[in-house]
């Protein structure tokens, strides 16, 4: 042999060289060399792993296997551990591979076996870790063999859901919808998903049909479904089909099982009559023509009856149409012939009456169509009318009626209706009955009459007029005079509303007022009250005030009018006790009244505050009715100041203990509480606002709030009050916090005017001056009453002002006019003397006196001093004048209807007893036992805050400040007060 060695380059691209070695045999016998070649690759040391593209394992356990063996024999044992990246997908075994120096070429298997994890998450990707080698071969320690990775296939089934993309179809243009059904989990195989399909749309007539089944190819989450809607002619309005996911072993339904389609409906029911207007038919035969056609296909035949208004001007020709499901587009044509009714009544409209459309299909039964309007044509000559007024005067002493007469000129052969306006200054239903509107010539009649018949008012309105004007008609001509008019004599003074402006205001630098004027009653037409700006402060526009000239208008049927809002300047010390006046010029359409002069007094020392306290339950209106259940009632305290930028501290210790506030904060001006725990009865709330001001000034306020299980259901066809608003609108609210429910107190009353009698608005009203307010006083409200009358039962029941009973409530001196019971709040200041006109239920008698009503000492006399006075007037029943008035006179006369009182805050008459801007009066005109006494006619003056403490009755005084005592201790569920030797004992 000969051998030969020779390099062969880098075969295996290794990095290294690899070499050939050649032996070779030379034969002489044969005469031929023979021999071999070796190539000889060159090997690096590493972890070899074989495993098949794509392993698989499945939640089912199936294994899988791989090899790993070295790629150059080691000089020492090589440890390579094993390890899955998710056990919850796969286990690997074994957990570790050992080669020594002897079989470090055997490849060694691993086996990986699939887990199944309970969870829908579809085919997961894992891996089998090969961590690096561990060896004393220093070559293989630390060489890291390739990880291989796997599929472990999902065993749970995969969840199918449907959903919409596109949920309206219509007709119109073929529009369709779409829906896509898409499953959650493995998408490695194809699958088909079976849905039914429902609704109120029919396949194959308003869509096309669907296949009931959608597939989804390997590796696709979701497919579509296409709704295609068919365009028909029916007018169905919307249906719906409705497709429904079925169940099936390869699958399982997800939430979303169901989806709905809405085709919208292209076609509108509807009938087209052409004219319904413009037509004419004459008395000679003439005849006028309409048509009539659906505007849809209908289900089944559709059915409309004719009729003529008025047969003796037209008549049909056929009483109904009838429409097919086939010939619904083809119009019919309807014939009117015009009738000869004989009679001189002109060119005469009526109407084709269509009756609502008849049928099976629901679309079209009781379809309205409309009528059809003509006229017909008279073919009687025309006559001429003249209207004259016969007797032109009326007059309500009587009364006295007027009369106006028409006159034809003409055949008389047939009855002629004379139609006619009425007009003037005077009012139809208040100030003369009500005429028609029409009168009748008849047969044979040249002439009609047309009677005014006036109405006796109270009202002193002044000489009416009242114009009556023929109208134009086709059946005659107007001639002249064709209008006249009479006049309505008034027996009542005739007078204008007077207008007064509100209560005067104490307001402090830097403050902004409004001013406000009041009429007695609403305007008669446009009313312009000028004033103009005066006072001891100076009347330059921007020195001390933004106040400047100006006129209020109020326009007919108003009331009031408010100015702008308007600011006194702050400009130091040195403006104390000024004034702003604002005097009123000539009026139009108005009378000045008593307070034509509204005096601003301007302070800078701190003034005391005025509260007045309002509920709301379940953030609704105003109301004293709180019902248990109703949700949460609100107490807000509404604080007047005449200092500006004043903060307040609010105090409701003295309220029932039985109210818990549910606001937690009770320093702050809301109380809030639920009924819920309650029991039904009164429960009274009590605040004490102080100022932070130097001194700090309080002021108190009190309600009274009725808690009920529940309130009557109220009628929408009821209106209790006459004020034009049903019951059930009005409701239980107070929205004025007067007192008495919205459905039993007509809104047409502004709040300085509180109604006596239940229901009754119009007359037996109290009245103070404007500015002022009235409310029920607690005995009226705990008795469920609804105007301020009540009755010694009521006192008896309710007169501890608790809503409980009361001392002494029947007098020993008997009552003609009626007792009442009210609270004045609103006052200027607190300390000031208000006034109160009263109706009086009977004429008040020789040697009458007013009587009070004490908690207390039960009835005392009205106390007369320079703050407290009484006047009467004789007014009428139920009407009085207002309290500025000057035609009050001083005490009590006999035959008098109307007695005014004047009572001072916290004074001897005030039944509270406070100093807090709020004066209450239960109170009666009796026929005293003695003489009355004295009436002391000076002016009154102003005092400090002290309720009044000069020439007073001292035990009268001594139970007010026992009582005011005991107001301020009532809010105790049990306890007593001694007030001299009376004992009074709290309800429980």
């Amino acid at each position: 042999f000969g051998t030969s060695v020779s390099g062969a380059g880098d075969v295996d691209g290794d990095g290294m060289g690899d070499f050939i070695v050649g032996a070779n045999l030379y034969d002489t016998s044969a005469g031929t060399d023979a021999g071999a070649a070796f190539l000889y690759l060159s090997r690096t040391l590493g972890v070899v792993v074989t495993a098949g593209s794509a392993l698989q394992t499945s939640e089912n356990l199936t294994s899988v296997t791989f090899t790993v063996a070295l790629a150059t024999p080691p000089s020492a044992d090589v440890t390579i551990p094993l390890s899955s990246s998710d056990s919850s997908e796969g286990s690997v075994s074994p957990s570790q591979l050992v080669f020594t120096p002897s079989n470090w070429f055997q490849a060694q298997t691993v086996t990986v076996t699939g887990a199944d994890d309970g969870v829908l998450d579809g085919d997961v990707l894992y891996s089998v870790t090969l961590a690096p080698a561990v060896s004393a071969d220093p070559l293989y320690a630390g060489v890291d063999g390739a990880d291989v990775t796997l599929l472990n296939l999902d065993n749970e089934l995969a969840q199918v859901s449907i959903n919409i993309t596109d949920a309206s179809a219509t007709e119109v243009g073929a529009n369709d919808a779409t829906l896509v059904v898409s499953r959650a989990g493995s998408t490695l195989q194809a699958m088909t998903v079976y849905y039914t399909i429902g609704g109120t749309a029919t396949a194959g007539v308003d869509y096309f049909a669907l296949s009931g089944v959608v597939s989804l190819g390997a590796g696709e989450a979701s497919a579509s479904i296409t709704l295609l809607p068919m365009d028909d002619l029916l007018a169905e309005g919307p249906e719906t089909v409705v497709l429904t996911l079925s169940p099936d072993a390869a699958y399982d339904i997800g939430g979303s099982n169901s989806a709905t389609i809405t085709i919208v409906d292209n076609d509108n029911p509807g009938i087209t009559v052409t004219p319904v207007t413009g037509l004419e038919t004459t008395e000679a035969g003439g005849v006028a023509r309409f048509s009539v056609v659906l505007e849809s296909a209908p289900a089944a035949d559709v059915s409309i009856g004719l009729s003529s208004s008025d047969p003796s001007e037209g008549k049909l020709l056929v009483s109904s149409l009838l429409f097919t499901p086939s010939d619904w587009n083809s119009a019919q044509t309807v014939t009117v012939v015009g009738q000869d009714d004989g009679a001189i009544d002109g060119d005469v409209a009526y109407s084709i009456v269509t009756a609502a459309a008849s049928s099976v299909d629901a679309q079209y039964n009781t379809m309205a169509v409309a009528d059809v309007s003509l006229s017909n044509r008279d073919d009687e000559p025309l006559q001429n009318l003249t209207l004259v007024a016969t007797d032109g005067i009326a007059a309500e002493t009587g009364p006295d009626g007027a009369y106006l007469t028409v006159t034809r000129v003409g055949s008389t052969a047939a009855s002629l209706t004379v139609y006619y306006s009425v007009s003037g200054t005077a009012e139809a239903g208040s100030d003369y009955q009500s005429l028609s509107g029409s009168v009748t010539l008849a047969a044979g009649n040249e002439q009609a009459t047309i009677a005014v018949t006036p109405i006796d008012d109270a009202l002193a309105e002044g000489d009416e007029t009242i114009t009556v004007t023929l109208d134009a008609h086709p059946a005659y001509i107007v001639d002249q005079p064709g209008s006249d008019t009479v006049t309505l004599i008034d027996n009542d003074q005739s007078s204008l509303p007077v207008a007064n402006f509100t209560v005067d205001q104490v307001v402090g630098e830097g403050k902004s007022f409004q001013l406000k004027v009041v009429l007695d009653r609403p305007a008669v037409g446009l009313t312009l009250i000028p004033y103009t700006v005066g006072g001891t402060a100076s009347t330059d526009y921007g020195v001390d005030h933004y106040a400047s000239d100006g006129t209020f208008t109020l326009y007919a049927g108003e009331w009031e009018a408010l100015g702008s809002t308007t600011q006194i300047i702050d400009d130091g010390a040195g403006d104390d006790g000024e004034t702003i006046t604002f005097t009123m010029g000539p009026l139009t359409n108005a009378l000045a009244g008593a307070h034509d002069v509204h005096t601003i007094t301007v302070v800078e020392a701190n003034q005391p505050p005025s509260v007045m306290l309002y509920a709301r339950q379940n953030s609704g209106p105003f109301t004293r009715t709180i019902v248990i259940g109703g949700g949460e009632t609100i107490v807000e305290a509404i604080v007047t100041d005449p200092n500006p930028g004043f903060t307040f501290n609010y105090d409701w210790s003295l309220s029932d203990n039985a109210l818990v506030d549910t606001w937690g904060i009770t320093t702050d001006r809301y109380f809030g509480f639920s009924a819920d725990a309650l029991s039904p009865g009164l429960y009274n709330l009590h605040v004490t606002v102080t100022d932070l001001g130097s001194p700090p000034l309080s002021a108190e306020a009190e309600l009274l709030l009725n808690v009920v299980s529940a309130v009557p259901v109220l009628s929408a066809a009821m209106d209790s009050d006459g004020d034009g608003t049903p019951d059930s609108i009005d409701s239980f609210n107070d929205e004025d916090s007067d007192g008495i429910a919205d459905y039993l107190d007509s809104s047409l009353l502004p709040k300085n005017r509180l109604q006596q009698l239940s229901g009754q608005s119009d007359s037996y009203v109290m009245v103070v001056d404007p500015g002022m307010q009235l409310r029920l006083g607690d005995v009226a409200f705990a008795a469920g009453a609804d105007g301020a009358q009540v009755s010694p039962e009521d006192i008896a029941s309710y007169g501890d002002n608790l809503g409980g009973p009361g001392l002494g409530a029947v007098d020993s001196v008997p009552n003609v006019g009626g007792y009442f019971d009210f609270e004045i709040y609103g006052l200027t200041r607190p300390g000031d003397s208000a006034s109160i006109v009263i109706p009086q239920l009977q004429p008040i008698p020789e040697g009458a006196w007013y009587r009070k009503y004490s908690p207390l000492t039960g009835w005392r006399d009205f106390v007369a001093d320079a703050n407290n006075s009484l006047a009467s007037a004789p007014g009428e029943p139920g009407l009085c004048p207002i309290p500025s008035d000057a035609v009050y006179t001083p005490g009590l006369t006999a035959g008098h209807h109307c007695i005014r009182l004047t009572i001072e805050d916290g004074g001897p008459n005030d039944s509270d007893g406070a100093v807090n801007s709020v004066i209450e009066d239960p109170g009666q005109v009796v026929v005293a036992a003695t003489a009355p006494p004295p009436v002391v006619a000076a002016e009154p003056e102003r005092k400090p805050y002290l309720g009044g403490l000069g020439a007073v009755d001292w035990v009268a005084m001594f139970s007010l400040v026992c009582l005011w005592g005991w107001r301020r201790l009532r809010h105790w569920r049990h306890g007593t007060c001694v007030c001299g030797a009376s004992l009074l004992k709290w309800r429980t």
